[in-house]
């Protein structure tokens, strides 16, 4: 079998392989129980309707700003006690470091440009700037569906298109690792090399081996 040439890029999903998160539903629940709001006020995020809530938080088709004054209005919570920054900094806190993943990840930077690629809100953002200003990881380029109004898997051809033409790096050049096995196979459709790895569940050393399967091997740490 023909030795398989290593990439140029290593394509990298936020949630679930470098950052854990939980339901953004029960975030927010937690947010209004803590500051007494409306109880009943509840029900507008769970089930269905909180789904298309942060669907559309995801499509940026709502602010984080407008997120913020949605769930006040709905939770009747006064603004002046529950501050835009004090949301915020709550919202974000369910958002925990994989530090396995990280390590390995800075390790990779080294030899391969590194890109990430997260349908999120703004959550998705902090993730990222969390992982430039505090560990040390650096990216080619980050694509946010929030931002650029596209999820995935779409975000992954916008994002396959823009490297080739900003960059002159072709999908067959990138491997791309994604929690998701949908999101893994259009990635290999569009004519990347993908990787199933949740970081959540599975240890750094199964992402390293998986690499090394598709060329990248690298150094002993």
């Amino acid at each position: 079998m023909a030795e398989k040439i290593p990439p140029r890029v290593v394509v990298c999903d936020v949630g679930n392989v470098l950052f854990t998160f939980q339901d953004r539903r029960e975030v927010i629940k937690r947010i209004i129980r803590a500051h007494d709001g409306d109880v009943e006020s509840e029900k507008w995020f769970s089930g269905m309707l909180g789904r298309a809530v942060f669907d559309a938080c995801d499509n940026g088709k709502i602010t984080p700003r407008k997120l913020w004054k949605y769930v006040c209005k709905r939770a009747v919570i006064n603004h002046r006690e529950l501050s835009e920054s004090m949301f915020f900094g709550l919202f974000f806190d369910h958002l925990q470091p994989i530090d396995g993943t990280i390590t390995l990840v800075r390790r990779l930077q080294n030899r391969y440009p590194l890109v990430a690629v997260s349908d999120g809100d703004i959550g998705s953002r902090y993730a990222i700037n969390a992982l430039m200003t505090h560990h040390g990881v650096q990216f080619l380029e980050t694509y946010v569906s929030c931002e650029k109004k596209l999820r995935k898997p779409a975000l992954y051809a916008y994002a396959a298109e823009n490297l080739l033409n900003k960059h002159n790096i072709a999908a067959d050049e990138c491997v791309c690792v994604d929690d998701i096995i949908s999101h893994v196979n259009f990635v290999k459709e569009l004519g990347m090399r993908g990787i199933h790895f949740n970081g959540a569940q599975e240890p750094a050393e199964v992402l390293l081996w998986r690499l090394g399967w598709e060329g990248i091997v690298l150094e002993r740490a």
